[in-house]
């Protein structure tokens, strides 16, 4: 009996997501959604390898930094790949466009900080009653819904889909992505989120308090909009990589993108200087610029493993000679 009763869920399930949403079932390929990296490779030359990035100044190495790490006599190095910078690409949207994206939005970010205070990680679950909405109606409730939280801006990233993996579905059921629109968001509350994350009185006494968790928890009533707040972050760059690496983009726009900025942080509100601009490509141990460079040494450099895009190697082999040199007319290309 129990047997059947979950083989009938699983049927129902299915047949509820193929009746009500026919083309939002499977979004890794279909006529409304895409997930990033799930289109066409665009050329040949996409993640090829163009050589490396790195830094000499092995003068100003000799400390170790906060992680306790001793960089003494070492170089720093990136690898450097070709890139298409298209998020459809399969071959470049996580290494390439992704990387930039993030890269670019921290630069906001960081400045809307010194203004605002703490960006916090949010995420805004669609009520199911919605699920039909188109995305330009999706992100608009979604606003509203936010906005009434007292949000006052940030960066909007969508999702169409979740991932169950293989010990969160039903039995005998394999592990898959499903049609569950969501919006995370990176940015700033009015009065922020810390009276919250560091309250220790128990959950049952939210519902009467004035501050977010309160307030979010009496609006679901009235909205159906699931707001939570995630962990303080470790790295803004990382939180907005990581979700960009699976975020979803809309067919049949010039832009597909669905990385929206708005509130405080909209482009009307917050313009950038080119000195505000966070550089990606430079040394985390001296803070120099990072430039082309070149392995002269015999065999693999040091700590070169094949999955690691940036490493450090010592500067001089066994004998004293130089290992890495500027590479010859600073040109990636051969």
């Amino acid at each position: 009996m129990f047997c059947l009763v979950l083989v009938m869920t699983v049927w129902n399930k299915i047949i509820e997501c193929e009746t009500n949403y026919p083309a939002l079932c499977d979004l890794g390929n279909n006529s409304i959604f895409q997930r990033v990296g799930n289109g066409k490779q665009t050329d040949a030359r996409c993640g090829q390898f163009l050589g490396f990035l790195g830094c000499l100044n092995v003068d100003l190495h000799n400390h170790s930094t906060l992680d306790g790490v001793n960089h003494s006599n070492n170089v720093y190095v990136k690898r450097v790949f070709h890139s298409c910078d298209r998020p459809e690409c399969r071959v470049c949207y996580k290494r390439g466009w992704a990387t930039r994206e993030a890269g670019k939005a921290e630069s906001r970010i960081k400045e809307a900080s010194k203004r605002f205070g703490v960006a916090e990680h949010l995420i805004d679950s669609i009520p199911k009653s919605y699920y039909g909405l188109s995305f330009e109606k999706l992100k608009a409730n979604s606003l509203k819904a936010m906005r009434s939280r007292h949000y006052i801006g940030g960066i909007m990233i969508f999702h169409a889909e979740r991932y169950h993996r293989s010990n969160e579905t039903f039995v005998g059921e394999k592990a898959h992505w499903f049609y569950s629109p969501h919006f995370h968001y990176l940015g700033f509350l009015d009065g922020g989120y810390g009276s919250c994350r560091g309250c220790s009185k128990p959950v049952s006494e939210c519902w009467s308090c004035k501050n977010f968790e309160g307030l979010t928890r009496r609006l679901n009533v009235t909205d159906g909009h699931i707001v939570k707040v995630k962990g303080a972050r470790k790295t803004i760059f990382g939180s907005l990589w990581y979700q960009m690496n699976h975020m979803t983009l809309v067919r049949g726009k010039k832009r597909s993108h669905t990385v929206v900025w708005n509130g405080v942080c909209s482009y009307k509100k917050l313009h950038l200087k080119k000195e505000d601009r966070i550089k990606r490509d430079v040394c985390p141990i001296c803070g120099h610029d990072l430039v082309p460079v070149k392995y002269v040494g015999v065999g693999e450099p040091d700590n070169c493993q094949w999955w690691l895009s940036e490493f450090e190697d010592s500067y001089l082999d066994e004998c004293g000679v130089p290992k890495w040199i500027l590479k010859p007319e600073a040109k990636l290309y051969e």
